[in-house]
């Protein structure tokens, strides 16, 4: 007997990211290994100093989850491609689906993968103090810097944004270069011209990013300009990718 039941959006969204969810497991194995590896480079840890007296010595190590941070934001970069690629696409036509409910499937996995990445990057750096308190042969203190519990919660939902963020910056470049593989390599070239431009000028771009992005004082403004930011390029990439299926 057929079935004249039309799907809901939700519920058609929910099944393809819970098949994103347990087929695409390899990913996380990649997050363990990356960050692993961002730990085994912070074990110097990012600032020293060190003064004595009497005969005794005392050396300060400055430690930072950063280079997870940063390991953390190119998986979710990589991931975030490899979404747009044409094999992943076409995994997304065992269920009864349409583009737009397999890219919002695709931003719903890439913001739950961005909000683990994020949680475990934020983790680690207790892993590294612990690291660095067991293996030291010296008496070790290990002091964390006094923050206010918003300022805790403030951090994580940061740290969240910045990996959904990047995520969205490669589910954008992944969506480029799906219309014309020549972009993978425009692309690099294009943004290597800007740098030169921009320093010819004065005016470097990168630096200019991280003050858009990192040392805005407010934020509830930070917080509009990266979610602003992320959607904007999440949009664009529907409509590119739904241009390319049309064309088809």
């Amino acid at each position: 007997m057929m079935s004249f039941a039309t799907p809901k959006l939700i519920d058609i969204v929910k099944k393809q990211f819970l098949f994103k969810w347990k087929g695409y497991r390899t990913f996380f194995t990649n997050l363990v290994i990356l960050q692993a590896i961002a730990i085994i480079f912070s074990l110097g840890g990012i600032g020293s100093s060190s003064h004595g007296r009497e005969g005794v010595n005392v050396s300060e190590s400055i430690y930072s989850a950063d280079f997870v941070l940063a390991f953390t934001m190119l998986w979710a970069f990589i991931v975030a491609i490899l979404l747009t690629s044409k094999a992943y696409r076409e995994a997304d036509f065992v269920f009864i689906t349409n583009r737009f409910t397999a890219q919002l499937a695709n931003v719903a996995f890439l913001f739950t993968i961005s909000v683990i990445g994020a949680i475990t990057a934020i983790l680690s750096r207790n892993l590294l103090w612990m690291i660095t308190y067991f293996s030291s042969d010296n008496i070790t203190f290990v002091k964390e810097a006094a923050l206010h519990p918003s300022e805790y919660v403030m951090g994580g939902i940061a740290t969240i944004l910045y990996v959904f963020l990047f995520s969205a910056v490669g589910y954008l470049l992944g969506s480029i270069v799906q219309m014309n593989k020549m972009f993978a390599f425009i692309l690099p070239v294009v943004f290597i011209a800007l740098l030169i431009l921009f320093g010819m000028q004065e005016q470097y771009l990168l630096l200019w990013l991280h003050e858009f992005y990192y040392q805005e004082d407010s934020f509830i403004w930070w917080f509009v300009k990266t979610g602003f930011t992320a959607t904007a390029f999440f949009i664009a990439s529907f409509y590119l990718l739904n241009r390319q299926e049309v064309s088809k």
